[in-house]
Parts: structure tokens; sequence; C-alpha cells
């Protein structure tokens, strides 16, 4: 079984393809698509391009059974145009060259499951006189010798790595997260489509219409 999983970003997709039987753990590999940041509708198409290219490949030369990808953000409302488009295109592409309906599962979902519950602790501290508050994940090492305010996605790294799983990218560590979370949950199918009887049951339907159309 084969199972893709696809975590795109304004600033690099991570990729993860897993391989294996199912049940067993699976063997991984992990690529990012990178992007330079566009500022012209020629610049956004060509991103595009690139993305969908890369995984319209690795979909043509792997057929993986089931295709995940991670929700959008719902916190980057400043970029939610760009990656709604993002988004948009590569489903579309996805099921084009595949026939296969993707998951979207939301990246709490999918952490929780694969690495564990990630609890918040909010820390008080004042600036200029008031007191406010913050979400804290602990200090870990940044450049120069220094140390940094840690983030869920820094938990979530040193979870991995205590598996012996380590990453190039964040971006390819998320598509990870994303791939496992779907590896634990599904067989092989010829349609994929997510875990929700009423969304597969559409695809079902789609599927059919994809196919007379073609």
């Amino acid at each position: 079984m084969k199972v893709l999983g696809l975590d795109l970003s304004l600033r690099g997709t991570g990729i993860c393809l897993l391989e294996g039987e199912p049940g067993a753990e699976p063997t991984k590999r992990t690529e990012l698509v990178p992007m330079n940041e566009a500022k012209t509708v020629e610049e956004r198409v060509l991103r595009l391009v690139a993305i969908t290219e890369r995984i319209v490949s690795l979909i043509n030369g792997e057929n993986p059974d089931h295709i995940i990808i991670e929700a959008a953000a719902k916190d980057q409302k400043w970029q939610a145009a760009a990656i709604g488009e993002i988004h948009g295109v590569v489903k579309v592409q996805v099921y084009l060259a595949s026939g296969k309906f993707p998951w979207v599962k939301e990246s709490n979902t999918m952490r929780k499951e694969v690495v564990g519950e990630i609890k918040r602790v909010f820390v008080t501290y004042e600036v200029k006189g008031k007191k406010k508050r913050r979400v804290s994940y602990g200090q870990v090492p940044g450049a120069n010798g220094k140390t940094r305010r840690g983030t869920v996605k820094d938990v979530i790294e040193a979870r991995l790595k205590e598996r012996g799983l380590t990453f190039p990218t964040q971006d390819e560590m998320d598509a990870y997260v994303a791939a496992r979370f779907c590896w634990g949950k599904v067989a092989p199918s010829p349609i994929g489509g997510s875990d929700d009887p009423k969304e597969t049951k559409v695809g079902q339907s789609l599927s059919g219409a994809h196919q007379r159309l073609c």
C-alpha cells in the first residue's frame, strides 16, 4: 500500500510517500518543493505549476492508494486567498491525475493521533507595565548558540526524533504526519476518499461521472 501526504505551503510544499504492507510500519520518502516569493500574476501561476507538476509526476509514477492533504490553517487570514488558491488547484489536479479524492484533515487532529496530545502552557509577561499572556512550548536551541521560543512544531519534531524519525524540513515533517495519520486508518482503495461515509458516497458517484467524461 502507498499513501501520499502533502503539506501545501507558500514557502515550500512538503511531500511524503509511505509504502509497505497494511498494518506494518511503512518506509518513508520525503521531499520539498521550494517556493520563491511570488509578487506578479505570472509568478503566482508558475508557482502553482511547479507544485502541481511535481505532485502529478509522483502520482503517475507511484500510483498511491490514498492521498491526504493537511487542511489550510484557519489563522492565516492575510494569506487566505493565496493558500486557498494552492489548495484548490492541487485538489483538482490530484483528482484528475489519479481519479481519487484526497483526504483533507485538520493538523491538530492528525498530530494528536500520530504524536499524542500537545498541551498548551500559558505564561504571563509584562509589556510597558501591562501583564499579558501567551502560549509557551519552552525554549529550544536557536542561531549563534542562543535559545528561542519553541513552537508546536518543535514539540512534534522532538517526539518524532525520539522514534528515530528526522526530517530535513518541518514542511516534510508535516507531510509525514499527514501520511502516517492516513496510513493508520485505511486499506488500499480504488477511489481514495476520506473516512466520512458521506464524502465517500459522493466520491463514488463523482468517480463514475469522471470516467464517463473521459
